[in-house]
Protein backbone atom coordinates (compact mmCIF):
# COMPACT_ATOMS: atom_id res chain seq x y z
CA UNK A 1 0.00 0.00 0.00
CA UNK A 2 2.53 2.72 0.98
CA UNK A 3 5.00 2.26 -2.16
CA UNK A 4 1.64 2.23 -4.39
CA UNK A 5 0.69 5.87 -2.32
CA UNK A 6 4.25 7.00 -3.09
CA UNK A 7 3.97 6.88 -6.51
CA UNK A 8 0.84 9.05 -6.84
CA UNK A 9 2.07 12.53 -7.00
CA UNK A 10 1.55 15.54 -8.82
CA UNK A 11 3.13 14.12 -12.07
CA UNK A 12 0.24 12.04 -12.83
CA UNK A 13 -2.68 14.51 -11.72
CA UNK A 14 -1.79 17.05 -14.61
CA UNK A 15 -4.98 16.02 -16.36
CA UNK A 16 -6.80 17.32 -13.99
CA UNK A 17 -8.85 20.17 -15.00
CA UNK A 18 -7.87 23.44 -13.19
CA UNK A 19 -9.67 26.50 -13.18
CA UNK A 20 -7.50 29.14 -14.90
CA UNK A 21 -5.54 26.55 -16.42
CA UNK A 22 -3.75 26.65 -13.27
CA UNK A 23 -1.08 23.66 -12.85
CA UNK A 24 -1.24 21.53 -9.73
CA UNK A 25 0.05 21.67 -6.80
CA UNK A 26 3.73 19.82 -6.58
CA UNK A 27 4.67 16.28 -5.86
CA UNK A 28 2.18 14.34 -3.61
CA UNK A 29 0.42 17.65 -2.40
CA UNK A 30 -1.79 17.57 -5.54
CA UNK A 31 -3.08 14.42 -3.87
CA UNK A 32 -4.32 16.34 -1.41
CA UNK A 33 -5.50 18.85 -3.65
CA UNK A 34 -7.24 16.39 -5.36
CA UNK A 35 -9.28 15.17 -2.57
CA UNK A 36 -10.17 18.61 -1.71
CA UNK A 37 -12.08 19.09 -4.71
CA UNK A 38 -13.87 16.27 -5.29
CA UNK A 39 -16.87 18.57 -3.68
CA UNK A 40 -16.77 19.64 -7.57
CA UNK A 41 -16.60 17.45 -10.78
CA UNK A 42 -14.79 19.68 -13.49
CA UNK A 43 -14.69 16.74 -15.68
CA UNK A 44 -18.32 15.86 -16.83
CA UNK A 45 -21.53 17.83 -17.49
CA UNK A 46 -23.05 17.00 -14.05
CA UNK A 47 -20.38 19.20 -12.19
CA UNK A 48 -21.90 17.87 -8.66
CA UNK A 49 -20.05 15.67 -5.93
CA UNK A 50 -17.59 13.15 -6.76
CA UNK A 51 -18.40 11.52 -3.13
CA UNK A 52 -22.03 10.93 -3.50
CA UNK A 53 -22.40 7.71 -1.35
CA UNK A 54 -19.56 5.28 -0.34
CA UNK A 55 -18.81 3.40 -3.51
CA UNK A 56 -18.03 6.24 -5.17
CA UNK A 57 -15.20 7.54 -2.10
CA UNK A 58 -14.21 3.77 -2.61
CA UNK A 59 -13.97 4.12 -6.25
CA UNK A 60 -12.05 7.51 -5.84
CA UNK A 61 -9.66 6.55 -3.66
CA UNK A 62 -8.59 2.97 -5.07
CA UNK A 63 -8.17 4.98 -8.51
CA UNK A 64 -5.95 7.37 -6.37
CA UNK A 65 -3.92 4.37 -4.71
CA UNK A 66 -5.58 5.31 -1.42
CA UNK A 67 -7.31 1.69 -0.31
CA UNK A 68 -7.01 -1.71 -2.02
CA UNK A 69 -9.29 -2.04 -5.23
CA UNK A 70 -11.19 -4.74 -3.33
CA UNK A 71 -11.91 -2.75 -0.12
CA UNK A 72 -15.50 -1.94 0.81
CA UNK A 73 -16.59 1.29 2.27
CA UNK A 74 -19.92 2.20 4.30
CA UNK A 75 -21.95 4.97 5.26
CA UNK A 76 -19.99 6.34 7.97
CA UNK A 77 -16.64 6.46 6.81
CA UNK A 78 -18.68 8.69 3.62
CA UNK A 79 -19.13 11.03 6.28
CA UNK A 80 -15.78 10.75 8.11
CA UNK A 81 -14.06 10.96 5.12
CA UNK A 82 -16.34 14.63 4.10
CA UNK A 83 -15.73 15.98 6.93
CA UNK A 84 -11.90 14.54 6.62
CA UNK A 85 -12.47 16.90 3.35
CA UNK A 86 -13.84 19.80 5.03
CA UNK A 87 -11.73 20.50 7.50
CA UNK A 88 -8.53 20.57 5.02
CA UNK A 89 -10.75 22.77 3.11
CA UNK A 90 -10.92 25.11 6.24
CA UNK A 91 -7.32 24.70 6.36
CA UNK A 92 -6.76 26.13 3.29
CA UNK A 93 -9.16 28.45 3.87
CA UNK A 94 -6.75 29.75 6.40
CA UNK A 95 -4.03 30.05 4.08
CA UNK A 96 -6.06 32.63 2.14
CA UNK A 97 -6.29 35.11 4.56
CA UNK A 98 -10.18 33.64 5.74
CA UNK A 99 -11.21 33.11 8.97
CA UNK A 100 -10.59 29.86 10.51
CA UNK A 101 -13.70 27.72 10.74
CA UNK A 102 -12.82 25.74 14.18
CA UNK A 103 -15.82 23.64 14.45
CA UNK A 104 -14.82 21.91 11.20
CA UNK A 105 -10.87 21.76 12.32
CA UNK A 106 -12.16 19.77 15.24
CA UNK A 107 -14.44 17.68 12.53
CA UNK A 108 -11.03 16.92 10.98
CA UNK A 109 -9.27 16.17 14.25
CA UNK A 110 -12.02 13.46 15.03
CA UNK A 111 -12.21 12.24 11.39
CA UNK A 112 -8.28 11.68 11.48
CA UNK A 113 -8.92 8.98 14.86
CA UNK A 114 -7.84 6.22 14.05
CA UNK A 115 -5.48 7.11 10.97
CA UNK A 116 -2.43 6.69 12.44
CA UNK A 117 1.32 7.40 10.58
CA UNK A 118 4.59 6.47 11.95
CA UNK A 119 7.89 8.47 10.99
CA UNK A 120 10.90 7.31 9.77
CA UNK A 121 14.27 9.17 9.82
CA UNK A 122 16.05 8.96 6.94
CA UNK A 123 19.82 11.24 5.91
CA UNK A 124 16.80 12.90 3.43
CA UNK A 125 14.99 13.89 6.32
CA UNK A 126 12.10 12.25 8.30
CA UNK A 127 9.29 10.75 6.42
CA UNK A 128 5.47 9.81 7.26
CA UNK A 129 4.19 6.47 6.75
CA UNK A 130 0.79 5.33 7.16
CA UNK A 131 0.50 2.62 9.68
CA UNK A 132 -3.36 1.98 9.86
CA UNK A 133 -4.92 -0.83 9.57
CA UNK A 134 -8.46 -0.72 8.00
CA UNK A 135 -8.54 0.71 4.53
CA UNK A 136 -10.60 4.41 5.43
CA UNK A 137 -7.82 4.92 7.92
CA UNK A 138 -5.04 3.95 5.43
CA UNK A 139 -6.14 6.50 3.32
CA UNK A 140 -7.03 9.01 5.75
CA UNK A 141 -3.27 8.31 6.98
CA UNK A 142 -1.54 8.62 3.89
CA UNK A 143 -3.41 12.25 3.45
CA UNK A 144 -2.48 12.85 6.98
CA UNK A 145 1.37 12.01 6.02
CA UNK A 146 1.26 14.20 2.92
CA UNK A 147 0.09 17.28 4.45
CA UNK A 148 2.24 17.22 7.50
CA UNK A 149 5.12 16.64 4.73
CA UNK A 150 4.11 19.88 3.32
CA UNK A 151 3.79 21.90 6.40
CA UNK A 152 7.38 21.15 7.53
CA UNK A 153 8.68 21.56 3.95
CA UNK A 154 6.75 25.09 2.79
CA UNK A 155 4.76 24.07 0.15
CA UNK A 156 1.41 23.49 2.56
CA UNK A 157 1.29 27.99 3.09
CA UNK A 158 0.58 27.89 -0.70
CA UNK A 159 -2.35 25.50 -0.82
CA UNK A 160 -5.61 27.55 -0.26
CA UNK A 161 -9.09 27.45 -0.73
CA UNK A 162 -11.08 30.17 -3.27
CA UNK A 163 -13.28 32.51 -1.05
CA UNK A 164 -15.53 33.49 -3.96
CA UNK A 165 -19.43 32.42 -4.00
CA UNK A 166 -19.87 28.85 -4.01
CA UNK A 167 -16.69 27.96 -4.76
CA UNK A 168 -13.76 27.03 -1.95
CA UNK A 169 -11.61 25.45 -4.35
CA UNK A 170 -8.48 24.46 -3.89
CA UNK A 171 -5.61 25.64 -5.58
CA UNK A 172 -1.99 26.49 -5.91
CA UNK A 173 -0.08 29.57 -5.78
CA UNK A 174 2.98 29.20 -7.44
CA UNK A 175 3.15 33.03 -7.90
CA UNK A 176 6.42 34.14 -6.09
CA UNK A 177 4.79 36.59 -3.62
CA UNK A 178 2.18 34.44 -2.40
CA UNK A 179 -0.44 36.86 -3.49
CA UNK A 180 -2.69 34.59 -5.36
CA UNK A 181 -6.17 34.69 -3.68
CA UNK A 182 -8.05 33.24 -6.57
CA UNK A 183 -9.11 29.89 -8.13
CA UNK A 184 -9.83 31.89 -11.15
CA UNK A 185 -9.47 35.86 -11.87
CA UNK A 186 -11.96 35.55 -14.91
CA UNK A 187 -14.32 33.85 -12.70
CA UNK A 188 -14.45 34.05 -8.89
CA UNK A 189 -12.17 37.25 -8.75
CA UNK A 190 -14.02 39.58 -11.58
CA UNK A 191 -17.67 38.88 -10.18
CA UNK A 192 -16.94 39.50 -6.43
CA UNK A 193 -14.70 42.52 -7.79
CA UNK A 194 -17.93 43.71 -9.40
CA UNK A 195 -20.13 42.85 -6.25
CA UNK A 196 -17.97 44.86 -3.80
CA UNK A 197 -18.23 47.78 -6.44
CA UNK A 198 -21.87 47.56 -6.50
CA UNK A 199 -22.54 47.32 -2.83
CA UNK A 200 -20.85 50.34 -2.37
CA UNK A 201 -22.24 52.46 -4.86
CA UNK A 202 -25.85 50.66 -3.85
CA UNK A 203 -24.29 52.30 -0.27
CA UNK A 204 -23.95 55.62 -1.77
CA UNK A 205 -27.04 56.18 -3.35
CA UNK A 206 -28.88 55.01 -0.07
CA UNK A 207 -26.62 57.92 1.62
CA UNK A 208 -28.06 60.29 -1.05
CA UNK A 209 -25.11 60.75 -3.23
CA UNK A 210 -25.68 62.10 -6.47
CA UNK A 211 -26.42 59.20 -9.30
CA UNK A 212 -23.86 60.38 -11.82
CA UNK A 213 -23.15 59.04 -15.54
CA UNK A 214 -24.01 55.60 -16.25
CA UNK A 215 -20.50 54.53 -17.34
CA UNK A 216 -20.14 51.66 -14.56
CA UNK A 217 -23.76 50.48 -15.70
CA UNK A 218 -23.20 47.02 -17.43
CA UNK A 219 -21.02 46.66 -14.41
CA UNK A 220 -23.85 46.95 -11.76
CA UNK A 221 -25.49 44.48 -14.12
CA UNK A 222 -23.18 41.95 -14.08
CA UNK A 223 -22.72 42.17 -10.36
CA UNK A 224 -26.42 41.40 -9.79
CA UNK A 225 -26.47 38.70 -12.23
CA UNK A 226 -23.53 37.53 -9.81
CA UNK A 227 -25.78 38.30 -6.40
CA UNK A 228 -28.74 35.82 -7.96
CA UNK A 229 -25.89 32.88 -8.96
CA UNK A 230 -26.82 29.93 -7.29
CA UNK A 231 -24.28 27.17 -6.80
CA UNK A 232 -25.04 25.05 -10.13
CA UNK A 233 -24.37 27.99 -11.82
CA UNK A 234 -20.87 28.35 -10.73
CA UNK A 235 -19.82 24.94 -11.33
CA UNK A 236 -20.73 25.24 -14.77
CA UNK A 237 -18.75 28.62 -14.90
CA UNK A 238 -15.49 26.74 -13.23
CA UNK A 239 -16.01 24.02 -15.82
CA UNK A 240 -16.83 26.36 -18.91
CA UNK A 241 -13.37 28.71 -17.84
CA UNK A 242 -11.07 25.45 -17.45
CA UNK A 243 -8.35 25.50 -19.52
CA UNK A 244 -8.59 22.78 -22.53
CA UNK A 245 -5.33 23.50 -24.17
CA UNK A 246 -3.88 22.58 -20.83
CA UNK A 247 -5.97 19.72 -19.77
CA UNK A 248 -7.53 17.49 -22.30
CA UNK A 249 -10.11 15.84 -19.46
CA UNK A 250 -11.76 19.25 -20.28
CA UNK A 251 -11.99 19.71 -23.96
CA UNK A 252 -15.53 19.83 -24.14
CA UNK A 253 -17.88 22.64 -25.34
CA UNK A 254 -17.64 25.84 -23.00
CA UNK A 255 -21.83 26.66 -21.52
CA UNK A 256 -23.79 29.55 -23.17
CA UNK A 257 -24.61 32.53 -21.05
Amino acid sequence: MNATVARVTGETLLDAPQPGGRRPAPGRLALVQAFVNTHYDLATDGGGELLGDPKALGAWMSAHALIAPDARLDAQDLERALAFREGLRALAFSNNDEPLDEAAVEALAAASAGAATEIRIAPEGPRFVPSAESALDAGLAALLAITATAMIDGTWPRLKACPGRHCGWAFYDHSRNQSARWCSMQICGDREKARSYYRRRSERLGAGAPVGDREHERGDQGARRGEREDEGEHRLSLRGEVDADDHPAARRPRPSG
